[in-house]
């Protein structure tokens, strides 16, 4: 999958595709709009903060014709966990701006979300019930954006940045928590999607024995037979590009997932999750379960010349179903 040259656009006025930005660019695409199948259009930004103590995700999502937003906390060796979700039919009160690194906010009834983009940083604020953040994350130059396909009416967009640099502070009711140890992950996502989905994810950062900064982001299903898909690992503040699909493999007995390169030996990692929860949502004509699962990731990615070893690196991975 070639590094693409036209990075403007992702459709044009008509709605459709741009062919010529179909592919992957380390930058992203300067412009997300999308102005037409508003039912079926699906925008949706997540940001994580992950350590080997915690994590915290919260995640804003607009599906046409419903809203969702959702937060997860998880002590990874205690046992406090925080789940909440909210859904709004036909409630248009969220914004999220079309642009990547951009502004999204919402206030609402014990809730509040303030994203905004000053230079190179991300200044957030995020309240809910108990749940309070305030952080500003640094914006690296290089990040994992793929335009990915099915045909000239569906296609989805997403922007991946990974193992940035954050401070700040999580407060989840009278704990407190230092966020200048964690390492935060930003997932935007902007398309027109068939009424039919599912994908596996991963992603984990890391530092390893010669101290480089490594993150790896894993994708697969949403992307099989499309030629394309969104499988990297991040090296500093580099990105490099993971040629090989991957399969996640499900092992029903002891809830093992080894995630292999389907026609390399680029990827070959086992994922033992330690926690796991699941979201259904439920919402007249839209329908959707995410698995959330937290593990410890062991094994190797090889790119080129290099090996990256992994060995037992929290990660996070999803497995999520929709008709929507």
């Amino acid at each position: 999958m070639d590094q693409v040259k036209d990075s403007r656009a992702i459709c044009n006025n008509k709605g459709f595709v741009n062919g010529y930005a179909v592919g992957w660019n380390n930058i992203p695409f300067k412009d997300c709009t999308i102005n037409t199948s508003f039912f079926k259009k699906k925008s949706w930004n997540h940001y994580m903060w992950m350590n080997n103590e915690f994590i915290f995700n919260f995640a804003i999502v607009d599906v046409g014709y419903a809203a969702i937003i959702y937060s997860d906390f998880y002590e990874v060796n205690g046992k406090k966990r925080v789940n909440k979700i909210c859904r709004y039919l036909f409630n248009k009160s969220i914004m999220i701006d079309d642009k990547i690194n951009s502004y999204a906010y919402y206030k609402g009834k014990h809730k509040f979300i303030n994203v905004l983009r000053n230079s190179n940083n991300l200044n957030i604020d995020f309240k809910w019930d108990n749940i309070d953040i305030t952080s500003s994350i640094y914006l690296d130059y290089e990040s994992l954006n793929v335009l990915i396909p099915w045909d000239y009416n569906y296609f989805h967009y997403t922007s991946k940045h990974m193992n940035l640099k954050t401070y700040g502070i999580l407060r989840i009711g009278s704990n407190m928590y230092d966020l200048n140890k964690s390492t935060c992950f930003i997932d935007y996502g902007r398309g027109i999607w068939k009424r039919t989905c599912e994908w596996d994810w991963l992603i984990s950062g890391f530092v390893d024995d010669n101290n480089d900064y490594i993150s790896v982001n894993l994708g697969a299903k949403y992307t099989d037979g499309t030629g394309l898909n969104e499988n990297s690992i991040k090296i500093n503040d580099r990105i490099y590009k993971l040629k090989s699909d991957v399969k996640f493999y499900y092992n029903k007995e002891n809830q093992v997932i080894n995630i292999k390169s389907l026609k390399s030996d680029e990827v070959n990692l086992e994922f033992k999750p330690i926690l796991n929860h699941t979201k259904v949502n439920n919402i007249i004509i839209f329908k959707s379960k995410l698995k959330q699962i937290i593990g410890y990731i062991n094994g190797d990615i090889k790119h080129k010349n290099k090996k990256v070893d992994f060995k037992n690196t929290i990660g996070w991975c999803e497995n999520h179903f929709a008709k929507w």
